[in-house]
């Protein structure tokens, strides 16, 4: 019960935040790389650019703490490190690294390999992904874009996403992470941090917020 009025008060903050903020831009996913929540995309950060993510995700059996940062080393290559803290159980580092092999344009979508946890500490975790902006007729959605890859080890197979901004400082986002499917939101509170809420596998609640400069 106390859990639950807990995250209560997070989510009214989200949304009392949510009405006075500006503009949705790319942030890191849970577990570091740049992406949605648990799946990557095929955005990097570019040269210098930095993001630091923090995400509290209640699982009914044992929640844990994602804590990350990448920086744009080279023009299109984003390297970073993680932590992930489950409550009962050790903590993991992982370092990740992502390289964009191809930059979106009207025709051709974004192209991207990376690793997500490069020693093998926790999940090593090779993937592909593609990321493409949809023109819609009728577009009620603003820039939504479509994300679809495949994996291994935490990513055992192919994942999808779907990212749409709903005004100019809401993003709604869903994804199939090759075992579940996940909802969030994403909010920009100031220039450039974002509030994030996402529910995973249907039961699963996830806080947090991110800061990210130089995209």
């Amino acid at each position: 019960m106390k859990n639950c009025k807990r995250f209560s008060s997070y989510l009214l903050v989200i949304f009392v935040l949510a009405a006075m903020s500006s503009q949705v831009a790319a942030t890191p996913a849970y577990f570091g790389y740049t992406g949605l929540m648990m799946t990557p995309t095929a955005d990097t950060l570019r040269t210098g650019g930095v993001d630091f993510g923090a995400v509290f995700l209640n699982n009914d059996n044992n929640d844990t703490t994602f804590v990350s940062g990448n920086f744009g080393l080279l023009d299109s290559l984003e390297v970073g490190a993680a932590m992930v803290s489950p409550e009962h159980g050790d903590s993991n580092g992982i370092i990740n690294a992502k390289f964009g092999l191809l930059k979106e344009n009207l025709t051709t979508p974004a192209l991207a390999i990376g690793v997500s946890d490069l020693t093998d500490q926790f999940d090593s975790t090779p993937y592909v992904v593609v990321s493409k902006s949809l023109q819609l007729k009728n577009q009620s959605l603003l820039a939504p874009r479509l994300h679809v890859g495949v994996g291994g080890g935490n990513l055992d197979g192919l994942f999808a996403g779907l990212s749409a901004r709903i005004s100019d400082r809401t993003q709604l986002m869903v994804e199939y992470d090759t075992d579940d499917v996940n909802f969030g939101l994403q909010f920009a509170a100031a220039q450039n941090l974002r509030l994030h809420a996402g529910l995973l596998g249907g039961d699963n609640l996830g806080l947090g917020m991110s800061y990210n400069a130089g995209f």
